[in-house]
């Protein structure tokens, strides 16, 4: 009788042993999901600790509705930021319908916007983007496909989100092709990058959305 109890105290231990670190381990990360402050990018960078600057801040564009868009009248609202254009087979149509799921879920969030930027502005034009809104279903005010003056998008894209190492100038045969989604706070501080064409990303890229809507 004594050598069962033994053995059950020594089995119960040995269950603590492995199950309470296991535990911690859960609620600890739980915590760090939830709460934990996610880093500001580019680290170190006055881009970092300003945000976006006036000129670039009151830069305008046109959404597939012809309405003008700004990140000026976008203030205090977490953006969600993507590069593409709708004549793209692959990488953009992943990442369009990837970030298409994640609009669906956050469908009745006020405090966030999705912008998707056409790298080829000269083929995406109002009516372009309209039909293309129409095939993702996009009919809320929420997310807006902007077309502009190439040069500008291309300034925005490599000087403030950094999605390319090269140089150019947005002429005829510059091109810039990304498949990152930016997060951006309410200061319009980068948050976060995230591969658009990752399904799994989306469920990272939802909690860290949570976190910021926590900051604020």
């Amino acid at each position: 009788m004594k050598t069962t109890k033994y053995f059950r105290s020594v089995w119960f231990i040995t269950i603590l042993i492995i199950v309470f670190p296991l535990i911690i381990y859960a609620v600890v990360n739980r915590y760090k999901n939830r709460f934990e402050a996610l880093p500001v990018f580019p680290e170190n960078s006055v881009f970092a600790k300003t945000g976006f600057n006036t000129s670039y801040a009151q830069l305008e564009f046109y959404n597939q509705e012809a309405r003008i868009i700004s990140f000026d009248k976008l203030n205090q609202k977490i953006i969600l930021v993507n590069f593409f254009f709708t004549h793209c087979p692959g990488i953009c149509l992943k990442m369009m319908t990837n970030e298409k799921k994640l609009q669906q879920i956050l469908s009745r969030d006020t405090d966030i916007c999705f912008l998707s930027f056409s790298v080829d502005p000269n083929h995406d034009s109002i009516p372009v983007l309209a039909r293309y809104a129409r095939l993702l279903d996009i009919g809320n005010d929420q997310w807006h496909l902007m077309t502009g003056d190439k040069r500008t998008i291309y300034q925005l894209a490599r000087k403030k989100f950094n999605l390319s190492a090269t140089e150019g100038d947005g002429g005829p045969e510059d091109f810039i092709h990304s498949d990152q989604l930016v997060l951006l706070d309410q200061k319009r501080q980068i948050r976060g990058y995230y591969n658009g064409t990752d399904p799994e990303t989306i469920s990272q890229l939802l909690t860290d959305i949570k976190k910021l809507e926590n900051e604020k």
